[in-house]
Order: C-alpha cells, then structure tokens, then sequence
C-alpha cells in the first residue's frame, strides 16, 4: 500500500498535543473511577451486612460472594483498560509521527491496543453491572426475609 499524505505542520502538531491531553486525562479519571467503584460498591455492602443485615441468610451468600468477585473483576479490568489506553495514545503519536514524516502506511497505522482498550473498557462494564446486580439481588432477598420476619 502507499503512503499516508502527510499532515499539515499546525494540524499536525494540534492532533499530537491533543492526544497528550487526554492521555493526561485519562490517567486523572481512571483514579476517581477506581476510587468510586472500589468505594460505591464494596463499601455499600460491607455497610448493608454490616449495620442493617448482620445476619443474613446463608442461602444468599453466594450472591454477595459473586457480586463483590465480579465488582473486583471490574477494577481489575478498569485497571488494565487504562494501562492499554496510555499504551494506545503512546501508539497514536507514533503513528502520527510516522505520517508526518511522510512514512506512513496502511500496515503501520493501524492502533490495535485501542481495540484492546475497548474490549477491555466493555468487559468492565459487563463485569460492573453483573456485580451490582448481584449485590443488588442479595440485598433484595435479605431486606424482604428480614421485613417479613424471617
């Protein structure tokens, strides 16, 4: 394949600096997201078992279990989903730089750590929304065998 056209010199250097600022972004949102759903989440159903549901029932137990396993799977995945996207902007300029050397092609500007990151960045989501529908659910049962006595 033949080579990309080469950027404008202000465009490209307006591309490259804006690309830099969300790479700084980024990293400042991926730690108040962790911070968020490490606090939201499990800290809520600590609370719930805790203070409102001390003994809950056994048979819900693994919902708890699941919801904070899956909620833990969400940071984990968050975290590695802003790893792949520093990875992916740091691609991003490379690539752009190559263009504007006038040395850019099909094969080598292609940026498949940003596949990566969005894969990664859904499977939080999944893992996110199962978790708390789960932790949701337990809270549901214990509060409804807890109101009717039981």
């Amino acid at each position: 394949m033949g080579a990309i056209a080469k950027l404008d010199d202000k465009v490209y250097l307006e591309e490259r600096r804006g690309l830099i600022e969300q790479e700084a972004e980024q990293s400042r949102s991926y730690d108040k997201a962790i911070l968020t759903m490490t606090a939201g989440g499990l800290g809520l159903s600590l609370t719930f078992i805790k203070d409102i549901v001390p003994d809950f029932a056994a048979c819900t137990s693994w919902l708890l279990y699941l919801g904070w396993a899956l909620l833990v799977t969400s940071l984990l995945t968050t975290l590695c989903s802003f790893r792949a996207s520093v990875q992916a902007f740091r691609r991003q300029r490379a690539i752009l730089d190559r263009i504007q050397r006038g040395e850019g092609t099909h094969e080598n500007s292609v940026n498949h750590v940003s596949r990566v990151t969005a894969w990664l960045n859904y499977a939080s989501l999944v893992a996110f929304v199962g978790g708390a529908a789960a932790v949701t659910l337990f809270v549901a049962l214990n509060l409804n065998s807890t109101a009717s006595g039981g």
